[in-house]
C-alpha cells in the first residue's frame, strides 16, 4: 500500500513539475487520430469524385428517339454556374458569370433531325440574355425569356439539328451576352425527333 501511495505521489509531482508532459502525450494521440480521420476523409472524397464521374456518363438515346440531357448530368465549366439539387430547383443555376458554361455527351443510335428543346427559367426583369446551344460545329442562338421566376420553367424550341451518323456527340450551352444579374436557370435540354408528334399542352 505504501509503494502505491509513493508511486501516486511521484506521478502527481511529475505532473505538477512538468504540466506539458501529459499534454504532449495527448497531442501525439490526437495527431494520430487526426491523421487517421484525414485518410478516411480523403477516401470518402475520392469515392464521391468517382461517383460524380459515373453520373456524367454519356446520355443514351431513348426508345422513342429522344435524348434527355438533364442538369444533374452536366459537366459544368467555370466559377459560379452549378447544379442546384434542391427539390424546388433541380437545375443548373447561379449563372451570374457570363463566361461559365455547361456541356453534355450523348450517344445516338437512330440518326435523324432533332428539335432542340431547352427547359429554361428566368426571374422577373432578368430576361434578354443572348445564349447559344452548340451541337458539334453547329450553333443555335436564342434570347432568354423572362418566365416570372428562375424556377418557373418553360420549354423553348431553339433550333433543329441534323445528326447523320450513329455515334457519340457533345452539346454545349454558352452565354453570349448577359443582360442583367443572371443569365437563366436550365433544368434540362432535350433532342426530340423532328417528326415526333407534339406533346399535349405544348
Amino acid at each position: 500500500m505504501r509503494k502505491i501511495c509513493v508511486r501516486a505521489m511521484f506521478l502527481f509531482s511529475i505532473t505538477i513539475a512538468f504540466p506539458t508532459a501529459g499534454l504532449a502525450m495527448d497531442k501525439s494521440e490526437l495527431a494520430k487520430k487526426s491523421s487517421t480521420r484525414l485518410v478516411a476523409l480523403q477516401k470518402d472524397v475520392d469515392g464521391k469524385g468517382e461517383k460524380a464521374k459515373a453520373e456524367n456518363k454519356p446520355s443514351i438515346q431513348d426508345a422513342d428517339g429522344s435524348v434527355l440531357l438533364h442538369s444533374k448530368t452536366a459537366s459544368v465549366h467555370g466559377v459560379k454556374l452549378q447544379y442546384e439539387p434542391q427539390v424546388n430547383k433541380n437545375t443548373l443555376g447561379f449563372w451570374v458569370n457570363e463566361k461559365d458554361w455547361a456541356s453534355w455527351e450523348f450517344v445516338v443510335n437512330k440518326p435523324g433531325k432533332f428539335k432542340i428543346e431547352v427547359l429554361q427559367g428566368c426571374g422577373t426583369g432578368q430576361g434578354g440574355s443572348d445564349v447559344a446551344v452548340h451541337v458539334g460545329d453547329k450553333k443555335f442562338p436564342f434570347v432568354v425569356e423572362d418566365t416570372g421566376g428562375f424556377q418557373m420553367f418553360k420549354p423553348r424550341i431553339v433550333g433543329e439539328v441534323e445528326i447523320a451518323k450513329e455515334g457519340k456527340y457533345s452539346l454545349e450551352i454558352r452565354a453570349i451576352k448577359k443582360a442583367k444579374g443572371a443569365v437563366m436557370d436550365v433544368r434540362q435540354i432535350r433532342l426530340i425527333p423532328a417528326d415526333a408528334a407534339p406533346e399535349k399542352g405544348k
